[in-house]
């Protein structure tokens, strides 16, 4: 006979960001990338409109240079597409790494990874982003980058 154990109720162990597939890697640091930036216009919003009109006057070029209709819809169509994966696959995702590794750099790999979860489990949504509350919660606030800098320039500046 075999004895029954309670029920697991421990949250289920969250993959580090290598362990992550590279596809849900890259969309959960566009995810960090469109989340902390402060310019989404720039970063985003302009680059989607720059594509998109570049993909009609493409297609407006190639009509006037007497190219077939359903040949130069076509030639458009995968010159946004292929810049689209562009952005989705590289441009973006580089965003959000940079976050990252400004974090980790600043506060310690346990911020990092913490932030991580939140991205991957997307508690972030519900609570929304806090650094500090997060690097006080793995510790390493009180030794980190920011309060030494920040210490630094009270003291330079009172001087």
């Amino acid at each position: 006979m075999s004895k029954k154990t309670p029920l697991d109720t421990s949250k289920p162990k969250v993959p580090g960001e290598e362990e992550t597939p590279k596809q849900r890697r890259q969309l959960l640091y566009t995810a960090i990338a469109y989340h902390t930036t402060k310019r989404k216009l720039l970063h985003f919003v302009l680059p989607s409109i720059a594509l998109f009109v570049g993909a009609l006057l493409l297609c407006k070029f190639l009509l006037a240079d007497g190219m077939e209709k359903i040949d130069a819809i076509g030639i458009a169509v995968a010159v946004f597409v292929f810049y689209s994966w562009f952005a989705f696959t590289i441009a973006w995702p580089l965003l959000g790494q940079r976050f990252l590794l400004e974090v980790e750099t600043l506060f310690g790999p346990r911020t990092r990874e913490g932030l991580w979860e939140q991205f991957y489990t997307k508690t972030v949504k519900r609570t929304g982003l806090d650094v500090f509350a997060t690097a006080k919660s793995v510790n390493e606030y009180d030794t980190s980058n920011w309060v030494k800098l920040n210490k630094a320039a009270a003291k330079h500046k009172t001087s």
